[in-house]
């Protein structure tokens, strides 16, 4: 798969993929969930899908467990809406970046305003 196909397929996965949980998963494990992206396997036959989801780390891995019971399900409904030729087995995979962001992100603002305060 070259690279413009390949991307091409991942953000149309991402999009169904999305669509899906939104509107067919009625599962109250999966909570609020934010698709992050797809990354498709080179024979397109696997796609990790990236997320993140709010809550603590409790609420995380039940939404993890939810997403992972709900993956077949997930897997034959993007199938039916798409036309690709392999559908791939979907694996969600949760993404603790945007997390370590956020953690960065206010020990930066709290380093940034002790300095001010040590100018003035």
């Amino acid at each position: 798969m070259d690279g413009i196909k390949k991307s091409r397929a991942e953000n149309n996965l991402l999009r169904e993929i999305s669509a899906v949980i939104r509107e067919k998963v009625s599962d109250p494990d999966v909570g609020f969930v934010t698709l992050l992206r797809v990354k498709l396997s080179t024979d397109g036959r696997y796609a990790k899908v990236y997320y993140n989801a709010l809550g603590d780390e409790k609420s995380h891995a039940k939404t993890d467990k939810a997403l992972k019971r709900c993956a077949p399900y997930i897997q034959f409904e993007v199938a039916s809406r798409t036309r690709m030729r392999v559908m791939p087995q979907l694996a969600f995979i949760f993404d603790k970046n945007l997390d370590y962001a956020m953690e960065m992100q206010k020990i930066f603002n709290q380093s940034s305003e002790s300095q001010n305060k040590n100018d003035e």
